[in-house]
């Protein structure tokens, strides 16, 4: 059985485990620590005040908790084996990283066996020349197949950035076109976001599906621009309306409210009222 541990800094924790052809995702919550008030056999009334605080908080956090379950493509299995593998190679012969690292996303693997002493590993945001690397490289290639919507995927797509691992957008739809982006946008995908786009038909209906995008630079609005111009109508579909951030971006852009909606039915059906119209 393998067990995986992701702690990225600015999104919760997740567990992943490994085992036969099973796989299981679980999402923890961000937890407040008791700092040893539990454990007073005295509290001062601030001290008791802060400990029903924090546990009222933890409380509501965990109903945030979350696993799902699925099997394991066979065309994955040979990723798994090699997870295993270098988990093993890796507690055998280590190798110090001598990086200084403040944020990022720290790892743990163990490895369990029952014939075999248990192994485990732990590293931070690895470089992608290294044997670390590898296993995260593996383990997307099993995740992604694993799981196709739902809070896993939501929480995949979130965590996947913090490696550079594949491109932070995706067709979900041909008819609507519809583009899901995801995580965070930085300056190093810019590039690759304006080829993207130039690889799309123009006069389309376009629906951009930005629910799980945790932000981006405003360097990004000009691309979002130069793209809108060259489609018959592009619909912004949300997660909800009161986020701020992209509000703020939707606002600069100058997107209509009326383009941007939480229910993409709502927006299949603006799209066949325009083409009914259009066709009378």
């Amino acid at each position: 059985m393998i067990k995986i541990k992701l702690k990225p800094s600015f999104h919760k924790f997740s567990s992943i485990v490994l085992n036969g052809n099973d796989i299981e995702y679980e999402i923890h919550p961000r937890l407040k620590d008791l700092n040893g008030l539990d454990k007073k056999d005295k509290l001062t009334t601030a001290e008791y005040l802060e400990l029903k605080k924090i546990k009222s908080f933890n409380e509501e956090a965990e109903k945030e908790r979350y696993l799902e379950k699925n099997k394991i493509l066979d065309s994955n299995i040979s990723e798994k084996l090699q997870i295993e593998e270098l988990i093993t190679q890796i507690s055998e012969k280590p190798q110090i990283d001598e990086r200084i690292i403040l944020d990022g996303i720290g790892i743990e693997c163990s490895l369990n066996k029952s014939d075999l002493e248990s192994k485990i590993i732990e590293f931070h945001s690895p470089d992608t020349k290294t044997r670390e690397f590898e296993i995260i490289n593996n383990l997307f290639s099993i995740l992604n197949n694993s799981f196709k919507n739902g809070p896993v995927l939501n929480h995949i797509e979130l965590i996947q950035g913090y490696f550079g691992i594949g491109k932070q957008w995706k067709i979900t739809n041909e008819n609507p076109l519809t583009i899901r982006l995801f995580g965070s946008l930085s300056i190093h995908e810019k590039e690759g976001l304006i080829d993207f786009f130039q690889t799309l038909n123009s006069n389309e209906f376009l629906i951009l599906d930005i629910r799980n995008l945790d932000g981006m630079g405003s360097t990004f609005h000009e691309c979002f621009k130069k793209l809108i111009d060259r489609m018959k109508v592009v619909y912004w579909l949300v997660q909800n309306k009161e986020n701020e951030l992209l509000n703020r971006h939707l606002n600069e852009m100058e997107i209509s409210r009326s383009l941007i909606l939480t229910d993409i039915n709502e927006i299949f059906k603006k799209i066949k009222s325009i083409t009914l119209y259009n066709k009378t």
